[in-house]
């Protein structure tokens, strides 16, 4: 199962994206929900998801902050973003910033969720392959192999 965690300082909005999809069925689980940037930061370091819903519009620390902030410390979070400002310029820095997509909270229906969230999954998927693939990553999991950390061998 895939980890999705909500953010929306609204619990309505997040109730709403819960409503949308038969979780579990679609390989996702909703595994928190965060009513601001902090927050979230907080749960993410704690515990990251695969992926963040976030609201743009927020008190504290504005998704569009929050949004950098995952991008920088947590870079393996894919992060989804949800408005309701069709707003260009909030829509280029969000995606300047690496988000999947940036989806208006008034055209989001249960298609739309589930196919930006399966298009982040494959993201995450070909970005694992890849750095996979590295000479160095392979030679960091043999060298963790030979040192006996332990879990090397499945990584490897």
């Amino acid at each position: 199962m895939y980890q999705i965690l909500l953010v929306d300082d609204e619990p309505l909005a997040c109730q709403h994206v819960r409503s949308l999809s038969d979780w579990g069925s679609n390989g996702f689980e909703i595994c928190g929900e965060a009513y601001n940037g902090m927050m979230a930061l907080e749960m993410i370091r704690e515990s990251p998801p695969h992926i963040a819903v976030i609201d743009v519009d927020m008190p504290e620390m504005n998704g569009v902050e929050l949004q950098r902030a995952i991008t920088e410390r947590f870079p393996v979070v894919k992060t989804v973003m949800l408005s309701s400002y069709d707003d260009y310029d909030y829509v280029r820095e969000c995606l300047k910033n690496g988000a999947t997509d940036y989806v208006l909270k008034h055209r989001l229906n249960s298609e739309t969720l589930l196919a930006t969230l399966n298009k982040a999954m494959r993201d995450l998927k070909e970005e694992n392959r890849s750095k996979a693939s590295r000479p160095s990553v392979i030679r960091e999991h043999i060298a963790d192999l030979v040192r006996g950390k332990q879990g090397a061998a499945k990584e490897l």
